[in-house]
C-alpha cells in the first residue's frame, strides 16, 4: 500500500541489509520515486526478492543490489541488476517481454538457474536489445537458451562447460538473434556420449572454436567461422 511504502521509504539505510524475504507489490497511486529510492536503499537480501509492477507501472532499476538468494520480478520495463553477484532462481517473466529493452546481469558470476517464467533455463526477450551476462563463466543448468531482437548485443563472458573441479558437463547453447557471436570456451567432452551442442539463428557474425559437440547454423546466420 502508499502507506507501507512511506514506512520502509522512511528506513533509508536501515534497509541496506535485509535478514528475510522482499516484496514489492507495486500498484496505481504509488510514488515511483519513491519506490526507487526504497529499491537503491537494499544492497543484500538474504532471502528472497518478489517483484510485481503492472505494465503502467515504471519499472525500478535494482542497481545497487549485490546478493539475493533468488528473485521472480515481472515489470514492464528494463530489468537492470547490474550490480547482483550471486544468486539461485532467477526468474525474469516475459509478461510484458515487448517493453523489456535491456536486461542487465552483468557482475553475476554464480547462479543456480535462469527463467523467463515461461520456460526453464531461457531468456527469450525478442524485443530486448541487449542482454548482460558478462561475467558469468559456467551455467550449472546445462541447457540455455538466449534470445534477444535481431542485431542486438548479447554480453557473454567466457562461457565454459567445465567446473570449478574441472569436470565437463556437456552443454546444450540456443542463441538466436545478437548482431555478433564469439565462444571460446565451451569444449564439449570427446568421451562422452554426448558432447552438447551449440544452435544458432539469426546471428549476423559467429565464431566457434574448440567445440566438440554439434554445431546447428540456422537461418539468418550471415557469417560464422568454425575452428
Amino acid at each position: 500500500t502508499v502507506a507501507t511504502l512511506n514506512a520502509f521509504h522512511a528506513m533509508g539505510s536501515g534497509l541496506n541489509i535485509v535478514n528475510g524475504n522482499v516484496t514489492f507489490d507495486v500498484s496505481a497511486g504509488m510514488d515511483a520515486t519513491k519506490v526507487q529510492e526504497t529499491v537503491d536503499n537494499i544492497l543484500t537480501i538474504t532471502g528472497d526478492l518478489t517483484y510485481t509492477g503492472a505494465s503502467t507501472e515504471a519499472m525500478p532499476t535494482f542497481q545497487n543490489l549485490t546478493g539475493v538468494a533468488s528473485m521472480t520480478i515481472e515489470g514492464a520495463g528494463d530489468y537492470r541488476f547490474d550490480n547482483v553477484v550471486s544468486a539461485g532462481n532467477i526468474i525474469l517473466q516475459d509478461t510484458y517481454k515487448t517493453k523489456v529493452d535491456t536486461i542487465h546481469l552483468g557482475a553475476l558470476t554464480t547462479v543456480t538457474s535462469l527463467s523467463d517464467g515461461t520456460t526453464a533455463n531461457t531468456l527469450d526477450f525478442s524485443a530486448a536489445a541487449e542482454l548482460h551476462l558478462t561475467s558469468l563463466t559456467y551455467y550449472v543448468g546445462g541447457d540455455l537458451t538466449l534470445k534477444t531482437k535481431r542485431d542486438g548485443v548479447l554480453a557473454l563472458g567466457e562461457l565454459t562447460d567445465t567446473n570449478a573441479s574441472a569436470v565437463v558437463t556437456p552443454m546444450t547453447l540456443t542463441v538466436d538473434g545478437p548482431a555478433s557471436l564469439t565462444l571460446t570456451g565451451i569444449k564439449g567432452d570427446a568421451s562422452a556420449a554426448s558432447k552438447g551442442a551449440i544452435t544458432l539463428t539469426n546471428v549476423g557474425t559467429a565464431n566457434i572454436s574448440n567445440f566438440g559437440g554439434t554445431i546447428t547454423l540456422g537461418t539468418g546466420v550471415d557469417n560464422a567461422t568454425v575452428i
